[in-house]
C-alpha cells in the first residue's frame, strides 16, 4: 500500500488514488509555485477524499491534480499578474499537458462538490486569509457566527459526517423498497436452502472467492444458523464492509467507487428484468443508465471503474447462486439481491 503523505487524512480505501494526486500536486507546486500552495492542495485533496463516495475514486488522476491546483489558484488569485507567485490559467494547464476547458470544468465540479466559497479559511493562503473580511466568521447550522464563540468542533464534525452517511443509507433504502413493491411479496425461493448449504461448505473450506466476505462480516467463528440471514449477509458483505476484507487497497478502492445510485440502478434493473436477464459487470453498469430512479447516466470516464467494481461483486454473487455460470440472474438473485442491498444499508427489505 502506498505510504500516507503527511497531513492527508482520508479513508484507507481512498488513500492510493488520493496519494497519487498529492504526488502530482506536490511536484507541480515545488517546481512552479511554493510549499504553501502544496499544503493547500493537500487540504483540498483531503476534503475530496473524505466525501462518501469520494469523487477521487473516479476519473483521470492527472486531471484531478490539475483541477485541484487550478481551484486553489483561483481561490488565492494565482491568475492575477499582481500577485506572487503568479501563473496564468492557460500556462498552468499547458504545464499539466491538459486543455484549459477540461481543467476548468473539473474545477467547477470540485467547487460544487465541496461548496467552496471565497476566502475559505482552510484553503486560503495566510496573507489572503488575514485580510479576508470574513476571517472571524464561520457557518454553523446555517447561521453565521464569530469563530471565537466556538471551541473545538472536531467531534461535532465527525458526528455530523457519520449522521450524513446514515441519512444517505436510509434514503437509498427507502427508494429501494418503494421501487420494488412487488418484490416484497415474493416467496423465499426453494433454492435458498441448497445455496446456503453450499455457502457454508465454501466458507469452511476457506474458499478464496469468499474469504473477503467472511472477513468483511467478521465471521471467524461459527457461521449463522439461519439460512436466509446467512445468504443475505454474504451477498451484501462487500457493500457494507464492516471489517478489513483482506483485499488489496486497489480492490477496496474500486468497491468504494460504487455509490448508492450505482448500486440502486444495478440491482433495480436486474430485479425488474427478472430471472434469466444478463447480469455480468457490464450489464449491471448498463442498468444504471436505464434506471428511472437514478439521475443521468454513468460518465464515460467512470464507466470502466464501475464495471471493474461490479467485477469484484459478481463472483461473490455467483458463489451465492444469485448469478449463474452464464452470468444470468437467477430466481434466488431476483429475490435476494434487493434484500442484501437493504441489509447493507441498515434496513430490512421485508419489514412492514
Amino acid at each position: 500500500m502506498r505510504d500516507r503523505p503527511a497531513g492527508l487524512k482520508v479513508p484507507a480505501a481512498v488513500l492510493p488514488r488520493a496519494a497519487a494526486v498529492v504526488e502530482v500536486t506536490d511536484r507541480f507546486c515545488a517546481e512552479h509555485l511554493d510549499l504553501e500552495y502544496a499544503d493547500l492542495c493537500r487540504r483540498l485533496i483531503g476534503q475530496l477524499g473524505r466525501k462518501r463516495p469520494s469523487p477521487l475514486q473516479r476519473g483521470d488522476l492527472q486531471i484531478w491534480a490539475a483541477a485541484v491546483v487550478y481551484t486553489i489558484g483561483k481561490l488565492n488569485f494565482l491568475f492575477d499578474p499582481s500577485q506572487r507567485p503568479y501563473l496564468s490559467a492557460s500556462e498552468l494547464c499547458r504545464l499539466m499537458d491538459l486543455s484549459e476547458a477540461t481543467v476548468a470544468n473539473k474545477s467547477r465540479r470540485i467547487r460544487d462538490q465541496i461548496k467552496l466559497v471565497p476566502f475559505d479559511p482552510e484553503l486560503s493562503r495566510r496573507e489572503i486569509a488575514e485580510h479576508s473580511p470574513f476571517r472571524n466568521l464561520v457557518e454553523v447550522g446555517g447561521l453565521i457566527v464569530p469563530a471565537d464563540l466556538l471551541g473545538s468542533i472536531d467531534d461535532d464534525e465527525d458526528e455530523a459526517f457519520i449522521e450524513s452517511l446514515e441519512a444517505a443509507d436510509r434514503e437509498a433504502f427507502d427508494m429501494l423498497r418503494d421501487a420494488l413493491p412487488e418484490s416484497r411479496s415474493l416467496p423465499v425461493p426453494v433454492e435458498l436452502q441448497t445455496a446456503a448449504a453450499e455457502l457454508r461448505r465454501k466458507f469452511r473450506a476457506r474458499d478464496p472467492e469468499l474469504r473477503p466476505v467472511a472477513r468483511a462480516n467478521g465471521w471467524s467463528g461459527p457461521l449463522l444458523s439461519d439460512d436466509r440471514q446467512l445468504w443475505i449477509e454474504a451477498a451484501g458483505a462487500l457493500i457494507a464492509i464492516k471489517n478489513d476484507t483482506g483485499l488489496s487497497a486497489e480492490e477496496e478502492s474500486l468497491l468504494m467507487t460504487l455509490d448508492h445510485a450505482d448500486l440502486l440502478g444495478a440491482v433495480l434493473g436486474a430485479a425488474r428484468a427478472g430471472a434469466g436477464s444478463p447480469a455480468d459487470s457490464v450489464d449491471l453498469t448498463a442498468n444504471i443508465d436505464a434506471c428511472p430512479e437514478v439521475e443521468g447516466e454513468v460518465d464515460d470516464e467512470d464507466r470502466g471503474l464501475i464495471e471493474a467494481a461490479f467485477g469484484l461483486l459478481v463472483p461473490v454473487w455467483q458463489a451465492a447462486g444469485a448469478i449463474d455460470a452464464e452470468f444470468r440472474l437467477t430466481e434466488l438473485g431476483r429475490w435476494g439481491l434487493p434484500r442484501a442491498l437493504a441489509w447493507a444499508w441498515g434496513g430490512d427489505f421485508d419489514a412492514s
